[in-house]
């Protein structure tokens, strides 16, 4: 025993240290990443709160729909005959044996981009947009793009984890989905049991929620998917589809968080519903207008003001 410590009776409790003494004891890297963390939380949060009050307030009072697509680095809308990039920002890439790596994309705002490999990119949907864009940081490939109305060629990433990692796609270019494509129709079960048909909703706004008990960006959605559900469902019908999840975690979390929309239960990302819509990461929001189109496909948290936003263009 050290000269001098204080010695606890047996019998004695043991108190519990105040919270500043708990983080007083965690080492300094630890406690920076939480705090890093609950901020970034919190950013997204508040993010998402601010759209819902945007929303409330000019919900209907557009008239023109594009069709989008957000994947989180790269945002693109359709403009006339092509896709144009409204949003880029560098990439944090997951290295094989290493820390992630922050990389540069060499895409502009403004950029319109015309094809791929030799392939056109016009005619694709929204969800063949996003397959593309989702595969684009691991492939040694370029695109022909318009770039104040000059042409250029492009190579999205020219780095070495390109070129070290280049793999064919995941994607075939000819069987991508076309733009005006009805969606890919399907049938889940909801966690009562009753079997689903994305058809039973033709002639309504549509949101597809592709998320996970298990993800945390999932998380920071539920609360304005809540109120997109109660306070816009005139607007639009929120539908969830669980992916990667234990149907008895799945029902128990629903039950808690008394969720007020449609829960699905989707199997994994593998099963044919994710695979049709192109779901490769959670969260996916995927806005079908009332014609049964895809107008809107978004990975990521913050892709859902993009989402909410293509449904107001389009309910007026």
């Amino acid at each position: 025993m050290l000269l001098g410590a204080a010695v606890r009776p047996r019998n004695a409790a043991r108190r519990t240290p105040p919270a500043a003494e708990r983080r007083a004891s965690l080492p300094p890297q630890i406690t920076a990443c939480n705090r890093q963390e609950r901020a970034h939380n919190f950013r997204v949060q508040r993010f998402l709160l601010v759209m819902l009050a945007f929303v409330s307030t000019l919900w209907g009072h557009a008239v023109q729909v594009a069709d989008r697509v957000d994947v989180g680095w790269l945002a693109v809308v359709r403009d006339n005959e092509s896709w144009r990039v409204t949003h880029v920002e560098r990439l944090l890439s997951p290295v094989k044996g290493s820390t992630a790596v922050i990389r540069k994309c060499n895409l502009q705002p403004g950029d319109q981009l015309l094809s791929v490999e030799g392939h056109s990119l016009a005619a694709l949907s929204p969800l063949g947009m996003a397959a593309i864009l989702e595969d684009l940081p691991f492939l040694d490939v370029r695109i022909n793009v318009s770039r104040n109305s000059a042409p250029y060629l492009v190579k999205p990433f020219a780095d070495r984890i390109a070129q070290e990692n280049a793999q064919p796609p995941k994607f075939s270019l000819g069987q991508l989905p076309h733009r005006d494509a009805p969606a890919p129709g399907f049938t889940l079960r909801a966690l009562d049991g009753e079997q689903f048909t994305l058809g039973s909703l033709r002639g309504r706004w549509i949101l597809l929620n592709f998320w996970g008990t298990w993800c945390g960006g999932c998380m920071q959605e539920l609360p304005a998917l809540s109120h997109l559900a109660i306070h816009h469902r005139d607007e639009l019908v929120v539908v969830s589809i669980a992916v990667n999840d234990d149907l008895a975690t799945l029902r128990k979390f629903v039950e808690d968080q008394k969720l007020p929309y449609l829960v699905l239960f989707g199997g994994t990302m593998d099963h044919p519903t994710a695979r049709a819509y192109a779901v490769q990461r959670a969260p996916t929001n995927i806005v079908i207008d009332p014609y049964g189109t895809v107008r809107f496909a978004g990975i990521g948290p913050q892709s859902l003001k993009a989402a909410v936003e293509t449904v107001m263009e389009g309910s007026h």
